[in-house]
């Protein structure tokens, strides 16, 4: 797989390394309501990183919170390879302060959701009464990746391709997660008339080998008797 930075004309192939620290969040919420305050995207760019954080409690002060970075595909509306015609011509008279705004809510709502969504998925209905909240911000869209240049596969979140992402460090580990949509307590992300969510690093019908998978073991949820 190939990863290029985007910048000017030049070009950088990254080297991507799962580290083990928390990761600090970047971008600021007054984008969701004021485009020109977003962070500026690539219409280049295919993949997106998204610094989140999960708090499973009522509050941030009271509840248990987990940081992590998660890196995804662009959906096809925001992603001129993975797009239809009509998205691409759509996509192309976006005013640049628009589409970064859309890229920073692809983060904020769309991945926020998916993560709330995984994390209750492996354990079923028990998970239900489990005060869950996700938040994500970004830094802007700059890296293209070839894994995001087409559609990926519908896989539905399980216990065995997604067994948990969090972690007794404090840490929010999504690289244990080799699905595409996740369904638990009524919802469903992305929602079924959405694309699949994408990640820039694989495919999720594929067997994962050589990805970098965690070996410290998933915290389980503070389920009720």
């Amino acid at each position: 797989m190939r990863t290029r930075l985007l910048h000017g004309s030049a070009t950088t192939i990254l080297v991507i390394v799962v580290a083990s620290c928390s990761f600090p969040r970047s971008g600021t919420s007054a984008c969701d309501d004021d485009a020109a305050q977003c962070p500026q995207s690539s219409r280049a760019a295919t993949s997106v990183t998204c610094d989140c954080k999960c708090t499973v409690g009522i509050s941030e002060d009271t509840g248990d919170n987990f940081d992590g970075r998660v890196a995804v595909c662009l959906p096809p509306a925001l992603n001129k390879f993975s797009a239809t015609e009509a998205q691409r011509s759509a996509l192309q008279a976006l005013e640049a302060h628009v589409f970064d705004q859309r890229v920073f809510q692809y983060c904020s709502q769309d991945v926020a959701r998916f993560l709330r969504t995984a994390i209750k998925a492996p354990v079923g209905v028990r998970a239900c009464a489990v005060p869950v909240h996700c938040s994500c911000t970004t830094a802007g869209a700059q890296l293209d990746s070839d894994k995001c240049h087409s559609n990926c596969q519908e896989l539905a979140c399980d216990s065995k391709n997604c067994p948990g992402i969090l972690r007794r460090t404090s840490k929010l580990d999504i690289n244990s997660c080799f699905c595409s949509r996740a369904e638990a307590c009524g919802v469903t992300s992305p929602r079924s008339d959405d694309p699949v969510m994408c990640r820039d690093w694989l495919t999720p019908t594929a067997t994962p080998l050589g990805a970098i998978v965690s070996s410290e073991p998933p915290l389980p949820l503070p389920l009720q008797p």
